[in-house]
């Protein structure tokens, strides 16, 4: 192995680099909450009766 860097190697990035998941945590979390409010507001108006329901997980 030589010490120069030749065509067709492979340069392997250092470990150094870090992901933060929180901020991946925090994105799926307000997906989850999107759907369920689109879910629980279809639910309710689909049955006519629950105006409280729609207007608490719309706003």
């Amino acid at each position: 192995m030589s010490s120069v860097i030749g065509d067709g190697e492979i340069i392997i990035p250092s470990p150094s680099v870090k992901i933060n998941p929180t901020q991946c945590e925090a994105f799926c979390m307000v997906s989850i909450k999107v759907i369920v409010n689109d879910t629980t507001i279809s639910l309710a108006y689909g049955s006519g009766v629950c105006k409280p329901v729609i207007v608490s997980n719309f706003l």
